[in-house]
């Protein structure tokens, strides 16, 4: 069945988060969408393994892999001898609802789960570069792994990667308390939200583009940052739209008939 939405479908989202709508089953088929996407948009060199949590790899001798255990999603790795000169489509993006400095956030509570992006290299550990985190409601504030994500989240900042941050839950707070807050029906708040997080050149020193958006609007096409200075264009609405699509259990599910809750 087709999405009758631009974007997320409320319906469906609502149904996802209630006592009974299982929202482990979504995610994984999400990840699964989320994987072709990928390939599909990846430069050369690059490709995509599905794992217990998504990730992209890229292979760095001067860093050692202790520092990131967890293991994504999907991981993404880059051929050895890759070039290095990256050529983008011709494409726009939206530009970000807010910009946040690293200075505080590092220490902050978070809210949702990762993706990693790693780089393939011969003699030497493949390490994350950079974390997707596809939300799942024990993650967010008042969930039972809020402080297992924070310090995963802790480390994976401090580590030097680049964190995506996908969060689809409309009920709970949002990643940072420096964001409104769409359940508190605070002024600005949005009920979805993509943060990127780029570290560099230090943790301290790096910034969160935050990209929200209303149930009316399209879920984004976003620039995601890789290695160096590569980066790759994602459309998150395919892969959600996908997810919705291609699996039956998701449309019935679905009830047109009753009113999101919580909207």
């Amino acid at each position: 069945m087709q999405n009758l939405y631009p974007g997320i479908n409320p319906h469906l989202n609502s149904a996802l988060q209630s006592p009974y709508g299982d929202w482990v089953p979504f995610h994984s088929s999400t990840i699964m969408r989320l994987v072709d996407v990928l390939e599909a948009a990846l430069p050369p060199y690059y490709y995509t393994v599905a794992e217990r949590s998504l990730q992209l790899q890229r292979i760095a001798p001067d860093v050692s892999l202790h520092q990131v255990r967890n293991r994504p999603d999907i991981a993404v790795y880059r051929a050895a001898l890759a070039p290095t000169v990256a050529v983008y489509p011709a494409a726009t993006a939206m530009p970000p609802t807010l910009v946040l400095p690293l200075d505080d956030d590092v220490e902050e509570e978070p809210r949702v789960m990762s993706v990693v992006v790693y780089h393939f290299g011969e003699d030497s550990e493949d390490i994350p570069i950079t974390r997707f985190e596809l939300l799942s409601p024990g993650n967010k504030p008042g969930g039972g792994h809020a402080k297992t994500y924070l310090r995963n989240r802790r480390a994976t900042i401090e580590a030097g990667l680049n964190l995506v941050e996908i969060d689809w839950l409309h009920e709970t707070p949002p990643i940072t308390n420096r964001m409104p807050s769409y359940p508190a029906r605070q002024p600005d708040a949005y009920p979805y939200s993509i943060l990127i997080t780029d570290p560099r050149p230090l943790p301290t020193s790096g910034m969160t583009a935050v990209y929200s958006f209303r149930v009316s609007d399209p879920v984004p096409s976003l620039w995601v940052p890789l290695a160096d200075d590569e980066r790759v264009l994602v459309d998150f609405g395919q892969a959600y739209n996908n997810t919705f699509e291609r699996q039956r259990v998701f449309a019935m599910k679905t009830h047109y008939d009753q009113l999101p809750a919580r909207f």
